[in-house]
């Protein structure tokens, strides 16, 4: 999930290039409603999806929670993993 169209390209073309088939779409990063729509709609797609990376900084950390109570499936988000990372806590 990338917070802008704008984004899109790069994301893509990183995930692509680390060896992952993906789909990438936009959802605002304040915008929950926005980000739990885009989740549904993925998962009652036909293609299967197996993880769920917020790929950028800033999603609220209740949130993050919120998500991935939810959804029963890995949802990453990459600005908390990387400061648990940093905290030696992962």
């Amino acid at each position: 999930v990338a917070p802008f169209a704008e984004q899109v390209a790069a994301i893509r073309a990183r995930w692509l290039g680390a060896g992952f088939d993906v789909v990438i779409d936009t959802a605002p990063l304040a915008d929950d409603q926005g980000v739990n729509l885009l989740l549904s709609t993925w998962l009652q797609g036909s293609s299967p999806v197996q993880a769920i990376v917020l790929d950028y900084v800033g999603h609220d950390p209740v949130l993050v929670k919120q998500l991935q109570a939810r959804y029963h499936l890995p949802i990453f988000d990459l600005g908390l993993t990387t400061m648990a990372l940093f905290a030696g806590i992962v």
